[in-house]
């Protein structure tokens, strides 16, 4: 029974980090778009108690958005934007910005610019098909022993 147990967690983590990786991509392909308007830029505090990083050398920000599907709710969301060296290129408060979101779920949601594949969403998808795979061995091998 605890076997059963591990190996489900360790799928659904699995799951979770494909799921992580095929977001944008698959917003791209089926995800609707709408126009959105930013709400805030700020500077990216780290949340690390670390301080390897202060704020004169960070170049992250965040930014938040907010838009409305045709039913007329309003949904939101943010963006981290990474090393920014020219903060000119920032989206401005009310400043429109494209957004591609699920039609069955607006809270899954991402800007247009976002939605290529890169070498995080190939990371994150091959990372969860590892923690998949040689989880599943783990807990086959414990219980053959």
């Amino acid at each position: 029974m605890k076997d059963a147990f591990w190996k489900v967690v360790i799928i659904l983590i699995g799951v979770l980090f494909i799921f992580a990786g095929i977001k944008d991509p698959v917003l791209g392909i089926i995800g609707k778009t709408t126009t959105g308007v930013v709400t805030e830029t700020k500077k990216h505090v780290e949340s690390s108690k670390k301080k390897n990083h202060n704020n004169l050398t960070n170049k992250n920000y965040d930014v938040r958005y907010s838009f409305s599907t045709p039913d007329g709710k309003s949904h939101s969301g943010s963006y981290l934007k990474m090393e920014v060296y020219n903060t000119a290129y920032l989206p401005k408060k009310n400043s429109l910005i494209y957004i591609k979101y699920l039609e069955a779920f607006p809270e899954i949601n991402t800007p247009s610019n976002n939605v290529s594949p890169s070498w995080a969403t190939l990371g994150y998808t091959a990372l969860g098909v590892v923690i998949i795979f040689f989880g599943s061995i783990a807990v086959k091998k414990k219980k053959e022993n």
